[in-house]
This record gives structure tokens, sequence and C-alpha cells, in this order.
């Protein structure tokens, strides 16, 4: 029966390659021109170099190019393709799988091997039998047929359903992929606010991460300040109330389709400038990166001075001047230099609570929080691209070990002919039946 031409052609590998090279120049011509809801600002740097350029853009919508109605159509069609082969290629597969039944075995099949044999057709097919272990065997007048792995071709079509699942998966967590990182001290808020974030990333489709949080403690024993020594504890905000959350060591906590992971960590010191007994210009928690020897610095708005950080975790005073013994916040030190104009004011050794003067001002570091670097993300379609990873790992197995082979023989006028199939390694065929005609006891011709 002749396939529906629409059929034919939904389900033709030619148009899966067509549309591969269609949606690789969609992604490509996506990279070139900046997207304006994944990059506004690169966007209006680029729209105001290329004058002429952007109007066309805008009129066919390639600002917008990954949800553009070419890009939608393009998908579509993918998917549609894909789920067709998927669909039309599964009976065939599955016809594959019937158990096969004894046939003629011809001097022209390949590999051929002929075995002299004795004695009657019932005694050389029990013998056969016997040697054929795992093989299902079947004998019918002077013919025999021994299978294995009958049902090896399904690793076929576990590896289309995994194309599939791998193709979805990998299209959603594109589309909905949205986040960025966030800095915050102990005791602040995480509300979900796009402002909130550094480098944030919009969602092609969808809502940015619904997860709100406040970090309550990070925890840096041992004076390890990665992700993998650093413990944090967050408050999750939740319709149903706070719940208390650990992360850290790799670990990260979820809610729905939403993730945070910590990443990082640094000392926040709440540094205050004002006028003794008059107006307050800063008085705030500064996160500062200044672990490993590195200096940070901190600008004060609307006053000519800038203070930089030196720190010393466990602060001594070693041969060669100001040091530390270890990362832990045993005896935390800041080294301040404060610049007016860029000529040093005041360069002192502070402690938390420690005050100095700085001409008609008072500086101050009035105790020392930590502040965490996290990632939050959200994005679908992990399951189904996860899925899809793992049922091809096992199709590909599956059609390696459990791979289905045959062994056909024929007696003909006191010899037995042999021919074997497999549906890979063919060179293995040959030694299974020299295997075989070895276990009869005769040498193969």
């Amino acid at each position: 029966m002749t396939a529906n031409p629409a059929i034919r052609f939904l389900r033709s590998p030619r148009l899966t390659v067509a549309l591969i090279i269609c949606l690789a120049v969609v992604f490509v011509l996506g990279q070139a021109i900046p997207q304006r809801v994944l990059n506004p600002q690169g966007y209006l740097v680029w729209r105001s170099a290329q004058p002429e350029l952007a109007p066309l853009v805008e009129a066919v919508g390639f600002e917008g190019i990954y949800t553009s109605p070419l890009a939608v159509a393009l998908l579509a069609a993918f998917l549609i393709n894909l789920a067709a082969l998927v669909i039309f290629r599964v009976p065939g597969v599955v016809k594959r799988c019937r158990a096969g039944e004894p046939s003629p075995v011809a001097a022209q099949d390949s590999p051929y091997v002929e075995v002299p044999v004795t004695g009657n057709t019932e005694e050389v097919f029990n013998k056969i039998g016997k040697s054929l272990r795992g093989y299902r065997f079947v004998s019918e007048g002077n013919m025999f047929m021994g299978e294995r792995f009958r049902f090896g071709p399904m690793g076929i079509v576990f590896f289309y359903v995994a194309v599939l699942l791998v193709v979805v998966g990998g299209l959603s967590v594109f589309y909905t992929r949205t986040g960025g990182g966030v800095i915050l001290t102990e005791g602040q808020e995480f509300q979900g606010h796009p402002m909130q974030y550094r480098g944030f990333r919009p969602p092609l489709t969808g809502s940015p991460p619904s997860l709100g949080f406040v970090v309550t403690t990070i925890d840096t024993s041992g004076g390890r300040w990665d992700a993998s020594g650093l413990l944090a504890q967050l408050s999750v905000l939740t319709p149903e109330g706070e719940v208390r959350k650990h992360l850290g060591g790799g670990r990260h906590v979820r809610a729905g389709d939403s993730w945070v992971r910590i990443k990082e960590a640094g000392v926040s010191p709440r540094i205050f400038l004002g006028e003794p007994g008059g107006v307050t210009h800063e008085d705030a928690y500064v996160s500062l990166r200044v672990l490993y020897g590195k200096q940070d610095y901190y600008e004060f708005p609307s006053t000519p001075y800038v203070a930089h950080f030196r720190f010393y975790p466990d602060y001594y005073e070693g041969k060669f001047g100001n040091a530390t013994r270890s990362l832990e916040l045993k005896n935390p030190v800041f080294r301040v230099q404060i610049k007016k104009e860029g000529a040093i004011v005041k360069d002192e050794l502070m402690k938390p609570g420690d005050r100095i003067d700085v001409d008609a001002m008072v500086f101050g570091i009035e105790d020392i929080r930590l502040w965490g670097a996290f990632i939050v993300k959200k994005q679908k379609g992990t399951a189904p691209l996860t899925a899809g990873i793992v049922i091809g790992i096992i199709g590909i197995l599956w059609s390696l070990i459990f791979h289905r082979r045959q062994i056909r023989g024929e007696l003909k006028d006191g010899r037995l002919c042999l021919t074997a199939q497999s549906d890979y390694f063919p060179d293995l065929n040959e030694r299974r039946l020299k295997a075989l005609a070895g276990k009869l006891g005769e040498d193969p011709d």
C-alpha cells in the first residue's frame, strides 16, 4: 500500500535535513543580530550602528527572531517531522522483532560454511540445539534456525524517542531559561525583581524565577569560601510561609521550576561616614572582594572620599608586616586607606567597632557580615531532556549488546550448510559459525 504523499513528505529524512539547515540559519542570525529581549542595550547599540539595515530587520521581526513566526513555524515543522519519523518507523521495527523461521541456505549467503556430519537429522539437530545455548532453536524438516535477542531492533525505537525528547527538552530549556546572579548579605531578602540581579537573562517565553528568600546565615567554617565548602541557610518564601532550607557543597534549593545555589562568599562590613553629631552620609553593608590578598574600594556618594580596603581574616603582625594566619574569621582586621581627590588622608588598621576621624568626618566599621553570590535560575524541559539522554544511552547500549543474531542451517547429503546474520558486527558471524562447527566435532570447509 502506497503512503499518502503528504505523509511521505512529513516523514522524509530530506525534510529533516532541510529543517535543520533552516533552524541553523535562524540561530546564526540570532547570534549576529542582538536580540531585543535578551540584550536590549546591545540591540540599541547595533541599531544605531546599522541605521539602514535596522528598519528591515524590525519589519521582518528578526530583532526577536527566536520567537518570530518564521522560527515558530520551522520548529513546529521540525517537531512534526521528528514525530512522524518515530511513529511511522516503529511498525517496521516491530515487524523486524517477529520470531524468525527456518529457511533454505544457499552457497551465495555470506558467511557460508559447510560441515560434514553423521547421524540422522533429529540427532544432528538435538546436538545443535544443545550447542546454541541462549538461542531460540526452531527446526522444520531438514532446516533449523537459532535466534538470539530478537528484540534487539527495539534499541532503534529507544533512540528515536530519545532524539525527540532531547529536542523537545532542549528547546524548552532554551526558550524558558531565565535568571542571573544575585549578591546578598546576611539578613537581606531576594524578592525576585529583575533589578536585584547582576546580569539578568530574561526568558524568551514565560516569566522570571518565582523564588523569594532571605539569607539567614552563611557558614565559612574551615576557611572555605568557594561553592564546595560553603554552607548557607535560607528562609524560602512560599505561599504557606517561610521554610528553612540549607544549600552549599554542590546542593541547591528548588521551588517548582526555579532553583538557587551559592557560588562564592565574601565579607560585607557595615561602614559609616558622617559628621560628628550631624548628617550621616553612609551607613550600610558593603560587599567587598578582599579575600586572598585582593583589594577593593568604595566611593561614598555625594562626598570626595574613596575608601580602599585590604582584609586580614586572622590578623597578626609578622616579620614582614601585616599578614593573616588563615582564611578563618578569627581576628578580622581591615587596612583602610581613605583618599580624597587621589591623595591619602588616612591609612589605618581597623577592627569591627573602630572609628577614626577623617578631616571633619567620622569613618567607622560597625560590624562584619558575610555576603553570598547566588545563582538563581528557572527553566522548563529539564525532565524530558534528562530522560531523552538516559533513554538514548539505553538505546545505544541495547542495540550494541543485545543486537539480534541468527544462525540458519540446512542438511544436504550428509553435509550441514550454515550461515549467520546479525544487526551489527558482521565480522563476528563467521566466528560464530566456526565455533558451532567446533562444538559439532567436525572441521568446517
